[in-house]
């Protein structure tokens, strides 16, 4: 069940879980500089607030105009079909023979395990 989450005006508030122990948080709006949703994939990126650390690893983030993302239903299909499958080397491996043979005994010199009354 998707937790409640109150957007307020300085903070958003929400119970969150963190190894199945939920814990009551309250996330300024400068503490936030990305948000995800998997659902979805698709995410927004503030890069004035990334902490300076995170770009210094990073290094800069691009600049200049961002393309949207378009629904699902407007991706291209692949021009090119894919490749098949190469010939001659088969997928699996037949094996020819009776099938009411039993498979061969991993283990030959033990037998299965039995429990005894011990008096």
């Amino acid at each position: 069940m998707p937790q409640t989450i109150e957007i307020g005006p300085v903070a958003i508030e929400s119970e969150l879980r963190f190894g199945g122990i939920p814990h009551y948080c309250i996330i300024p709006y400068n503490a936030l500089w990305s948000a995800f949703n998997p659902d979805s994939g698709h995410g927004v990126l503030w890069q004035e607030f990334i902490p300076p650390i995170i770009r210094h690893q990073h290094g800069p983030y691009p600049t200049g105009p961002l393309k949207p993302l378009p629904d699902d239903d407007d991706w291209p299909l692949p021009d090119a079909a894919p490749e098949p499958v190469k010939a001659g080397v088969p997928a699996f491996k037949v094996i020819e023979g009776n099938s009411d043979i039993p498979p061969p005994d991993n283990n030959p010199g033990r037998s299965r395990p039995k429990l005894r009354i011990v008096k």
